[in-house]
């Protein structure tokens, strides 16, 4: 066989192997190293926090990844404010799934993000004036509350 041909036949042999081959990959192996990631931050809520300095104020947030639908992770935040006698609802968004929310001296605001099937985002932010607090541990709580509402398991990290 001249060795043109056989160049020939091997580059043919090496772009079918290369088109077909991932082709026979099923969808659900090719996601997996993204899908073990997610399974590994599902339930744990992640804080950050900055204390206000000098005349600039400081941010509480906390958010949480969720094995759960994110209009009823949205419906079951905003039921539990509505329920709490000390906060009050400032601004709901249901559409975009943001809620701003009140306790008459501090604002703070919820959104929740779809991710994806079964898994949505929430995410809970606070400004600190400064002579105030820290408010991560309420902001924590209160997503903790969802997570319990919710019956998903929600652990500090």
């Amino acid at each position: 066989m001249p060795f043109a041909s056989q160049v020939t036949r091997l580059l043919l042999v090496t772009y079918t192997l290369t088109v077909t081959f991932p082709a026979l990959i099923p969808c659900s192996e090719a996601a997996t190293p993204w899908a073990l990631i997610a399974r590994r931050a599902i339930g744990r809520v992640e804080q950050l926090s900055q204390p206000p300095t000098g005349d600039q104020p400081g941010f509480d947030v906390a958010t949480v990844v969720l094995n759960a639908d994110p209009a009823k992770v949205y419906a079951t935040a905003v039921g539990l404010l509505r329920k709490n006698q000390s906060v009050h609802v400032v601004a709901e968004d249901a559409a975009h799934r943001t809620v701003q929310f009140s306790n008459g001296t501090r604002s703070a605001g919820i959104t929740v993000t779809d991710l994806g099937t079964r898994l949505s985002q929430m995410l809970v932010a606070s400004a600190t004036m400064p002579g105030q607090d820290s408010a991560t541990m309420r902001i924590v709580d209160g997503i903790l509350n969802v997570c319990q509402e919710m019956k998903v398991t929600c652990s500090i990290r």
